[in-house]
């Protein structure tokens, strides 16, 4: 019962009826290793600029890029 080489920590609960499944991973697209930004499949990353000016405000020129390669989303390439 006090046996140092077996864990005692756990208890074997009843309602248990079901061991848990094992952990399968993640399947990532681009990783990046110096910020440890991961990403799973995506389909596009949409960027947005609004430029205005504070003068006139009604001056506005919107640019929009839409961007599908993984390795640009997670900072691999530019």
């Amino acid at each position: 019962m006090n046996d140092p080489n077996v864990e005692g920590a756990g208890y074997r609960y009843r309602d248990v009826l079901v061991e848990p499944t094992p952990y399968s991973g993640f399947n990532y697209v681009a990783t990046n290793p110096e910020t440890q930004f991961s990403m799973m499949q995506s389909d596009h990353l949409i960027v947005q600029f609004d430029f205005r000016d504070f003068k006139y405000l009604s001056n506005v020129m919107k640019t929009q890029v839409i961007i599908d390669d993984p390795e640009v989303m997670v900072g691999l390439k530019e």
